[in-house]
C-alpha cells in the first residue's frame, strides 16, 4: 500500500506530489498512537491534512520514523516529505495532506 504526500494551497491547487510504493508500512501508526499523534491520523483508506503549525511536530515524528526504517531509498523518501513540511511551512496558505 502507498500514501501519496501532497502539498498543495488551501484552494487545492497542486504545488507537489510524492509518494513511494510500501510506504504505508511506515507511515501509518495507527490510530491513537500516543507516540505519533499527528501520523495516528495518517490512513490507507482515507486522507489526513495539515496545515503550516502543524509542520515542526509533524517533522519530529518523520525524523524518529527514519531512525526506525533502515532501506536508504525509504530513508530518502522520508527526507522528501520533510523537505515538503518545510516548504508547506514556509509558503504561506499551503497545507500537506496524506492521502491514501
Amino acid at each position: 500500500m502507498r500514501i501519496s504526500i501532497i502539498l498543495e494551497n488551501q484552494d487545492g491547487k497542486l504545488i507537489e506530489k510524492i509518494t513511494k510504493g510500501n510506504n504505508a508500512d511506515y507511515l501509518v501508526k495507527g490510530e491513537n498512537n500516543p507516540d505519533f499523534p499527528y501520523l495516528a491520523e495518517v490512513e490507507i483508506d482515507d486522507y489526513s491534512v495539515f496545515a503550516a503549525e502543524d509542520m515542526d511536530a509533524i517533522i519530529e515524528e518523520l525524523l524518529c520514523v527514519r531512525q526506525e526504517v533502515t532501506d536508504p531509498a525509504d530513508q530518502v523518501h522520508i527526507d522528501d516529505i520533510i523537505r515538503l513540511a518545510k516548504k508547506c511551512k514556509e509558503t504561506p496558505e499551503t497545507v500537506l495532506t496524506f492521502a491514501g
